[in-house]
């Protein structure tokens, strides 16, 4: 199955585990067990190592005058609570932030510049060191100091960070080995990205364009929104090589979406924005 952790601002942190054959969800193990009173952990968001072996996690304040946490949990630990480890801690006015892996397997770390009320958005003429950068862990399947912990050391070329980082859902999860009731085979086309494929405008508003050069043409299109729920699908026979697409997109609410192109012998996904 798939696991994962949940945390909130009482303290409760659990693993839980997604069985993908039966779609339930079970407890696997209770970290910490959810305070009723003299409350000393705020967790605010976390992040596996890409091992799943180390579990990273911001706490918040709870007032202006607490100091804020990046912790490192051991889940191989006997006693993961005391395998806690400090990697950086900071006060007012810096605040926690989001906990992300990013496709390159590395962990980032936003920080919210508390300036004054109302905080949301920030004057132009607040920037610094802390709301201009993102804080690296470059190794976070290694405990300790061996994670190289780099505190902003991301610069975002003049974007400033919330709490917040944008979220990264992984659907193509594949076939899951030795499964009784996976449906997905190996004998399903890769899905990949394929230069000679373009999509534009992108983001896009009434009319999404593809082109394609490459000898494989496009049979079907499919939409799927950003929690895999098919918009649209359309089937294809007699598009010409380096005919232009139009997909209608006018209907489809602001986010993100998938577009997978399905030829002769691949699936081809690309990612579009609609305004």
């Amino acid at each position: 199955g798939e696991k994962f952790m949940l945390i909130n601002q009482a303290g409760y942190m659990s693993e839980y585990y997604f069985d993908r054959c039966s779609g339930t969800i079970t407890l696997a193990r209770n970290i910490f067990s959810e305070q009723t009173s003299n409350y000393n952990r705020y967790f605010w968001e976390g992040a596996y190592s890409p091992s799943g072996e180390i579990f990273y996690v911001s706490t918040a304040s709870v007032s202006f005058t607490d100091t804020n946490y990046l912790l490192q949990y051991d889940l191989n630990s006997a006693n993961i609570p005391l395998s806690c480890d400090t990697i950086d801690r900071f006060n007012q006015p810096i605040e926690s932030g989001a906990v992300r892996r990013g496709p390159n397997n590395k962990i980032y770390l936003s920080r919210f510049y508390h300036w004054g009320f109302p905080g949301f958005p920030y004057p132009d003429s607040i920037r610094n060191y802390v709301n201009e950068n993102l804080t690296v862990i470059n190794y976070p399947d290694s405990l300790g100091t061996a994670c190289d912990y780099q505190p902003f050391s991301f610069y975002l070329g003049g974007k400033r960070t919330y709490h917040g980082l944008p979220n990264n859902p992984n659907y193509l999860l594949g076939p899951l080995t030795g499964s009784v009731c996976d449906s997905l085979t190996s004998d399903v086309p890769s899905i990949t990205s394929i230069q000679s494929i373009n999509i534009f405008p992108n983001p896009a508003r009434d009319i999404l364009y593809i082109t394609q050069s490459n000898k494989e043409l496009i049979k079907r299109i499919s939409v799927f929104n950003s929690i895999g729920q098919e918009q649209q699908s359309i089937s294809y026979s007699s598009i010409k090589k380096g005919e232009y697409i139009k997909v209608n997109t006018s209907s489809l609410s602001a986010g993100f979406y998938l577009l997978e192109m399905v030829t002769e012998k691949q699936k081809i996904v690309k990612r579009f924005v609609k305004e």
